[in-house]
């Protein structure tokens, strides 16, 4: 694995864990905290690695989490 592809999944998994323990993410502001030129480029790369949007993630977490709770409380 080269250094770049590496890089880039070390970066997806950053922006997977910030989604995870954030309510409210700026993916903006999350594609400069991990270095990406601008947020057009994060959108690409994460949809590459994950097969959809962060948003689309983030909403899908956030409704997965939802019925858990309702089907556990």
């Amino acid at each position: 694995m080269s250094p770049k592809a590496f890089s880039r999944i070390l970066r997806c998994q950053s922006a997977l864990g910030s989604i995870h323990l954030q309510q409210e993410v700026s993916f903006s502001d999350l594609a400069f905290d991990l270095g990406f030129s601008d947020q057009s480029h994060f959108l690409r790369e994460f949809k590459k690695f994950v097969s959809t949007t962060p948003c689309d993630y983030q909403r899908r977490i956030s409704h997965d989490a939802y019925f858990h709770r309702l089907r556990f409380h």
